[in-house]
């Protein structure tokens, strides 16, 4: 009978306690049961602020989920963005005086993307550029800084050919991304702003010497300095009637320009301009002949005169007309016929209406029609000018009645193009 008391009262306490721990981790369990405890947030992204995103609903009551707070005040936030910088942080969730924290970790695994990657570059023969020179070449974008190297190890830049260098970007996280590029050494090359030209006595020019190389610097020289003399920076003065070869040399190679002086005109004026000599940046001074009937000027062709007024306007159909037959007169010749080149017709548009009030081949800041083609990689360019005919036929014949015009249509040029306003004519020539 004592034994049955006694297993009762075991059975009663064990109960007691029982009920007391269920009352025990009712009181002391947290309410709140998140999805993870660890999240990992990719650089740029933008963090959610939703509860639904981290309270895991199955186990957490739905009646509290409203009512948890969810603090992100540990987050450093990029200034002037909406997303969290890298680094390890803590988020806490609470309800009442119940905390669950999540540990956030912000990285960046992204590898930059290069912009606009130039496949190829060129680079003349013992011009081997710094670091610095090259990398800049190349940009990437990340969200992160980026830096920009190049491993042109296997490049000799003595020796033309063709290599392959190594650009890499790499961000603040040591993300990279490498691509190849192929560099093409080149041999060096000099180029004139003009092959040939027609002057008189006592006018004088200067040439603009393009050099690519590593010594940019020209070294002039005449064939004939009773002709036409030439200083050490390109100013070319004429002297005596004939002909005469202008040498400019840099780095092993030459370009050639051919100068023909004619008499000085009778009645004829003389003008000095200041014009900036290429070669050095300075200003100088050149001297200008101005025949006192420049319509038979030696640079402008023959000419006639058309009768009546003019509309000062251009004409495409005029100037495809011109250039056309100038091309019949090759044919004749045997010569392949030049192609038009629309860079060609935009120039030539410009010094037609710049000979309207200054009629000569040096433009009225003092530069030639060649700046206006920098953009084309000709070898040799020339120049036609004339006025006082609508007539694409008769400013043919004028130019191909005359030596220096008539050498420039039939020159080795694979290019060409006419402009017309309201009687005057431009053709630019060029070797490409």
């Amino acid at each position: 009978m004592k034994q049955i008391v006694k297993h009762k009262k075991t059975i009663i306490c064990t109960l007691i306690i029982a009920v007391f721990a269920l009352i025990l981790f009712i009181f002391t369990s947290n309410p709140i049961h998140l999805k993870e405890k660890t999240k990992t947030l990719e650089y740029g992204k933008t963090l959610s602020t939703n509860i639904n995103d981290y309270i895991d609903t199955e186990q957490t009551n739905k009646d509290i989920v409203s009512d948890i707070k969810m603090d992100i005040s540990k987050i450093k936030i990029e200034e002037n963005k909406e997303y969290p910088a890298i680094g390890e942080y803590e988020i806490i969730f609470s309800y009442k005086d119940k905390e669950e924290t999540l540990k956030l970790k912000v990285t960046d695994t992204t590898k930059p993307v290069f912009n606009d990657f130039k496949e190829e570059v060129k680079f003349t023969r013992d011009c081997k550029p710094s670091a610095e020179e090259f990398s800049k070449m190349y940009t990437a974008e990340d969200l992160d800084s980026v830096t920009i190297t190049v491993d042109d190890s296997k490049v000799d830049y003595s020796k033309d050919g063709e290599y392959v260098a190594t650009v890499k970007a790499i961000d603040g996280s040591k993300n990279e991304v490498t691509q190849d590029v192929k560099v093409v050494i080149t041999a060096p090359m000099i180029k004139l702003d003009k092959s040939k030209d027609t002057v008189y006595e006592g006018e004088s020019l200067i040439l603009k010497a393009d050099i690519k190389g590593k010594d940019n610097k020209a070294t002039f020289k005449s064939s004939d300095s009773g002709v036409a003399s030439v200083d050490e920076n390109g100013k070319v003065t004429a002297k005596d009637n004939g002909s005469a070869v202008i040498t400019a040399s840099a780095n092993g190679v030459e370009a050639k320009f051919n100068i023909t002086v004619k008499a000085k005109p009778k009645n004829s004026s003389t003008e000095k301009k200041i014009v900036t000599n290429y070669n050095t940046g300075k200003k100088e001074e050149v001297t200008v002949i101005k025949p006192s009937n420049p319509s038979n000027s030696g640079g402008s062709g023959s000419s006639s005169s058309s009768g009546g007024s003019v509309a000062m306007e251009y004409s495409l159909s005029k100037a495809k007309e011109a250039f056309n037959l100038q091309n019949a007169e090759r044919a004749k010749a045997g010569l392949p016929a030049m192609a038009w080149n629309d860079t060609l017709y935009e120039a030539c548009k410009v010094r037609a209406k710049e000979i309207v009030t200054n009629w000569s081949h040096t433009r009225p800041n003092g530069g030639s029609y060649s700046d206006l083609i920098e953009g084309l990689p000709w070898t040799s360019s020339g120049e036609n000018i004339a006025k006082g005919t609508t007539s694409p036929s008769n400013v043919v014949a004028s130019w191909m009645a005359s030596p220096g015009h008539r050498a420039n249509i039939l020159e080795t040029n694979t290019h060409a193009a006419v402009a017309y306003y309201g009687g005057y004519w431009v053709t630019i020539f060029a070797e490409m």
